[in-house]
């Protein structure tokens, strides 16, 4: 830059937004406007004093008028009152007083509004180079129609030579002041540049010239009175106009106030709005669609697909493995940060016209908004697969997880969008039942498996409530003398219409449906009645005891001590004559959080067993601290006795186990004598199974009873047979 030329600098220093085309400009335009200044100041300096004095007083007053300019509503343009001033010198003397007129006007206007020396010299000269140009092709005209000697101008020609001249004096004036700025961008005018100042700002300047020529013939009579007549009228005009415009502008800010208001009010309550729709139809830790807007998408894809066949859907439901292990063992925060990345990664692997939602929890669904061929379902639930499986890093631990799937698609005729769910709700539980981290589609079989759950679910309610769940009691032997010491009572129910219903199936109904723990509490009762009109029949029987399992729910229940304190006040059961059986699984999923209720179900004096042991994953150290009596051999390992060397070496260890530790052993589901006889050498202290006697009703435990009495050995079994009374 300090090698450039000094004018370069110069103009950098002076006009530094100017580009070159806007430079032009200025240097061609305001040149002339200055010249056109100077020959009119030297030819009113030619003038008679008498006239020149006159010019020199409209001049001041255009001057003084331009101090005091108006601000056009709604626009940026403002005008002064000084063109009457310019117009009536024109009229008068001609264009040289006019055109110093207009620059005196321009002159004060630009210094009173800008600092800049390009606008305060410009503006006088671009005013100078209009008034010159339609001042001075005005005057021509008049001069030519004068020279022509065909005498005055009619009022009607005279009034259009007016008008045509306000007009181009006013187009003039506009096109040379907007095209500055439009050139400065590199832009060209545009016709808006001087539309937009048509109306108000050309009808004054029509006035105005309208007025400065009527006025001319009475000034050339008495100059000085029409000076102090014109001047005050125009200055109560000014402030008139100034006082309506004013008014006029406060009612529009007032207008644009409250529309503003009123805007701003629109845009909150819209803001509002959406944000409720949002919280209503969004899950607020994923931001996916919650339960309701799949809902409500899902019903449109149903409606569509009826009007029309081709529009076919699917959708997805999605359950994650070993969730709630993640909740327990990390903390809710990093379950959350869990579930967000599964988000990401579910949408990731769909199209953008299918809609993933969280309904909850650990479940999310996926709506196939346009139907996919069974081969792509299966490929596209493959691909969720993997994506899922892979690992997650959350609370700076790398974890893995996987989920189950259930799929329905529209094939099936769906006409509620409740029913879609449902279906993809049971496919999904079929994939977990047979193994997690897979995919099932559901299929007419299932549906009928869950009519016949459904109406189970509603029987068993009933079934319990009107006493029609029997109980069965299966006989526990000590060994190896084969005494009696106790019976398991077991649920058996008998369905009107489906006849024999195995508790492996309507107890996991039970669970699910709320029952479970009005089960227990229904087997409770009934036997431990049942044993204290047994342990009645003679002292030799005082010491029969009784086991009745506990599920899940009822270890997690609130109040399970107060529960089987009030059954053994009730059937005046001594407490030693009870043993509660829990599964080892349930044990050691609630050992942290049900220590306190198992101690407190230990010091009431009931007995504890661990059922189905060997099962699970509890160590030494867990099962020595564990207030439990008995440990029971798991049906798994007893059938492999004498077949299966691990089973047969897992049997032994936990006999071994159970001696160490001071507890006793029961071996449940013995089938054989082999098995029998093996447990007997082993060192069990107890066995049950149909070899010894399978579940009977109480009528067959009182056949028992009365056989064992009357046998010499009192209670003793006594019979190479087993006792077959089962129930049915």
């Amino acid at each position: 830059m300090h090698d450039a030329p000094a004018w370069v600098r110069l103009h950098q220093t002076l006009m530094p937004d100017y580009n070159r085309r806007a430079t032009v400009y200025w240097w061609t335009v305001v040149p002339i406007g200055l010249v056109a200044v100077a020959w009119a100041l030297w030819s009113v300096i030619g003038l008679p004093s008498e006239i020149g004095w006159q010019v020199a007083l409209g001049v001041l007053m255009a001057a003084i008028a331009g101090a005091f300019p108006i601000t056009i509503p709604r626009t940026k343009t403002s005008f002064g009152l000084g063109e009457i001033f310019s117009f009536l010198l024109l009229f008068l003397y001609g264009a040289e007083g006019a055109i110093l007129a207009a620059a005196a006007e321009a002159a004060v206007g630009s210094a009173r509004t800008s600092k800049r020396w390009t606008s305060r010299i410009g503006g006088p000269a671009i005013a100078a180079l209009a008034m010159a140009c339609a001042g001075g092709m005005l005057t021509g005209i008049l001069s030519a129609v004068k020279a022509s000697g065909t005498g005055t101008i009619g009022v009607a020609v005279f009034s259009a030579l007016i008008l045509w001249f306000a007009i181009t004096h006013f187009i003039l004036n506009t096109v040379l002041i907007a095209a500055l700025p439009r050139l400065k961008r590199g832009e060209w005018l545009r016709w808006h540049d001087i539309s937009g100042s048509f109306g108000f700002t050309l009808a004054l300047s029509a006035g105005s010239a309208c007025g400065a020529a009527a006025l001319a013939e009475t000034f050339r009579e008495n100059t000085l009175v029409v000076m102090l007549t014109v001047t005050p009228a125009l200055a109560l005009v000014l402030a008139v106009l100034r006082g309506y415009i004013g008014q006029q502008e406060a009612a529009r800010a007032l207008s644009e106030t409250e529309a503003q208001a009123a805007r701003r009010e629109a845009e909150i309550t819209a803001r509002h709005l959406e944000e409720m729709h949002r919280i209503a139809f969004h899950d607020a830790l994923t931001g996916l669609p919650n339960r309701r807007m799949l809902l409500d998408e899902l019903s449109l894809a149903v409606q569509g697909s009826r009007a029309d066949e081709r529009k076919g859907y699917g959708l997805m439901f999605l359950d994650f493995d070993r969730f709630k292990l993640i909740n327990d063992t990390l903390g809710h925060a990093a379950g959350d940060a869990f579930l967000v990345q599964v988000s990401q990664r579910l949408v990731a692997q769909v199209r953008e016209s299918d809609l993933v939602a969280r309904l909850g929890g650990d479940e999310f669904a996926i709506l196939l908004r346009r139907s996919l061929a069974p081969e792509e379902i299966h490929e596209l639930a493959g691909r969720i697969q993997q994506a899922v499986c892979q690992p997650y890093q959350v609370a700076n631990t790398e974890l893995t997880s996987s989920a189950s799937i259930g799929i329905t698609t529209s094939d099936r005729g769906y006409v509620q969008a409740d029913d879609v769910l449902r279906d993809s709700d049971i496919a999904m539980y079929r994939a977990k039942a047979t193994g997690k981290a897979r995919h099932v589609v559901f299929d007419a079989q299932m549906h009928a498996e869950v009519s016949r759950r459904m109406r189970l679910e509603g029987d068993l309610r009933r079934a319990l409530a009107d006493g029609q769940v029997q109980v069965a009691y299966q006989p526990v032997y000590q060994l190896p003398d084969e005494r009696l010491i106790g019976l398991e009572a077991l649920a058996r129910w008998t369905h009107p219409e489906f006849g024999v219903v195995q508790p492996q199936e309507f107890v996991p109904i039970a669970e699910e449906s709320g029952l479970a723990i009005t089960l227990t509490d229904y087997m409770l009762a009934r036997a431990c009645q049942q044993l204290q009109q047994w342990q009645a029949r003679g002292p030799q029987w005082e010491s029969l005891g009784i086991q009745v399992n506990l599920t899940d729910k009822d270890i997690a229940q609130r109040g399970l001590p107060e529960r089987i304190s009030a059954v053994l006040l009730r059937t005046s059961l001594r407490p030693r004559s009870l043993t509660l059986e829990l599964t080892e699984s349930i044990i050691m999923r609630r050992l942290a959080s049900e220590r306190p209720t198992l101690l407190e179900l230990r010091s009431l004096g009931v007995k504890l067993a661990i059922d189905d042991f060997g099962m699970g994953y509890s160590s030494l150290g867990q099962l020595s601290a564990l207030p439990f009596d008995s440990l029971k051999v798991d049906r798994t390992f007893i059938a492999g006795l004498g077949t299966d060397e691990g089973a047969t070496g897992i049997v032994r260890t936990i006999l071994q186990l159970g001696q160490s530790l001071g507890r006793t052993t029961v071996a449940e589901a013995v089938e054989t004598a082999t098995q029998l006889q093996w447990l007997r050498e082993a060192g069990c202290h107890a066995a049950q199974g149909n070899v010894l006697a399978e579940p009977m009703p109480a009528e067959a435990v009182d056949a028992l009873l009365e056989r064992l009495e009357a046998a010499p050995s009192g209670a003793g079994r006594h019979t190479d047979e087993p006792l077959r009374l089962a129930l049915h």
